[in-house]
């Protein structure tokens, strides 16, 4: 009885210093991860950080909170302080998209994400505002009227442009607006099956009370002659 005393104590011994080590190890990962964040907070004060070290953690974040896994690469990603009053904006160039196992079938030259730490620890998620350059665009109205917006080329798998601007099902809490700027526009009418381009188009896509509010300045080339065209709507949630 008294050795297996003895041996019950022993193992009850080493659990705990193996509990006690893990613990350690825990708390000094912690720390590591807040050191770690200090410090390029610390260098952003100066100007942009570079984090393109970072882009396969960015990549998996973007595609598990707004962009359903259609992130396929990202290539440079820098962070500097956006303002006086805490924001910081988070800027990733040449990104592809394209749905998961499929070549990437649209480019964004530049997004720019304007992130609040204050938002987030009140539980309000996600970006405050979001900028698009260089995008292309795909519009499509249907046979029933209704508009439908997608990122890519005509051709081929799409993004679906609203759940990636307003930050998807989990990080929407703090959007305010995104613009898409210097925009490339397939407009598609599938009522008559025609198909007009705009080059350097501007859109935006702002929170209101009811839902959000899109709008779109674009110049289309129809037959050879330009043609402006402005679009206002309201999307109710």
């Amino acid at each position: 009885m008294a050795g297996e005393e003895r041996i019950d104590r022993g193992m009850k011994s080493r659990i705990a210093k193996a509990g006690l080590i893990a613990a350690e190890i825990a708390g000094l990962a912690v720390a590591a991860v807040f050191c770690l964040a200090a410090f390029i907070a610390w260098r952003a004060q100066s100007g942009p950080v570079d984090l393109g070290w970072a882009a396969p953690a960015f990549k998996s974040a973007a595609n598990a909170a707004a962009f359903g896994g259609a992130v396929r690469r990202i290539g440079d990603i820098s962070l500097e302080k956006l303002d006086d009053k805490g924001g910081w904006r988070l800027t990733f160039s040449e990104v592809r998209l394209g749905k998961p196992r499929s070549e990437a079938t649209a480019r964004v030259p530049l997004i720019a994400a304007d992130l609040y730490p204050r938002d987030f620890f009140s539980g309000r998620a996600g970006p405050r505002r979001v900028i698009f350059d260089g995008a292309e665009l795909r519009i499509v109205r249907r046979a029933d009227r209704r508009i439908k917006f997608d990122f890519g080329a005509g051709a081929g798998e799409r993004t679906n442009v609203v759940a990636s601007l307003t930050g998807g099902a989990y990080f929407r809490e703090a959007f305010e607006r995104a613009e898409l700027r210097r925009v490339r526009i397939n407009f598609v009418d599938e009522g008559s099956g025609r198909t007009w381009r705009g080059e350097n188009a501007f859109a935006s896509l702002a929170r209101t009370p009811e839902g959000y509010a899109a709008a779109l300045d674009a110049t289309f080339d129809i037959s050879g002659a330009p043609a402006s065209v402005a679009f206002r709507a309201d999307y109710a949630v």
